[in-house]
């Protein structure tokens, strides 16, 4: 009884969801695109309106992608999934700690890491270490 609680496998999206993620994240580019072929003029508000939903999008699709499962989904690819999203969590919060540290020794204009711009770099490092680990399992 005790072991049915620790082998629970985590919850994932279906294996079609990569798919639908590769969808979401080409449709998010599309409008931005659209207004740069034609060149419709937007007011400031409406790009930077226009922008941030591409980019949530694009996230959106990016999470699709990481939370989808594998066709074969087995401990070894469930473990290799857990260490990859550990390591880039503590990458994170390393990268958001240092980045301060090396703008001042740079002296370069202090930015502040936006939370997108974290979570963009939480999921593309994951997918990339995932699939590096499972290539050389």
């Amino acid at each position: 009884m005790q072991n049915e609680k620790f082998n629970k496998q985590p919850k994932l999206l279906g294996v079609h969801f990569k798919k639908i993620g590769v969808v979401v994240m080409i449709l998010s580019m599309v409008p931005g695109l659209i207004v740069k072929t034609m060149h419709i003029a937007l007011m400031e508000s409406q790009k930077d309106l226009l922008k941030s939903l591409s980019y949530s999008g694009f996230l959106l699709g990016l999470l699709f992608i990481v939370l989808s499962r594998d066709k074969v989904e087995d401990e070894l690819t469930i473990h290799i999934r857990i260490t990859s999203m550990q390591e880039m969590f503590i990458f994170a919060v390393i990268y958001v700690m240092i980045k301060p540290l090396i703008v001042w020794v740079l002296q370069s204009p202090f930015t502040d890491v936006s939370g997108q711009q974290l979570v963009t770099l939480m999921l593309v490092g994951y997918l990339i270490s995932f699939y590096l680990k499972k290539l050389n399992r």
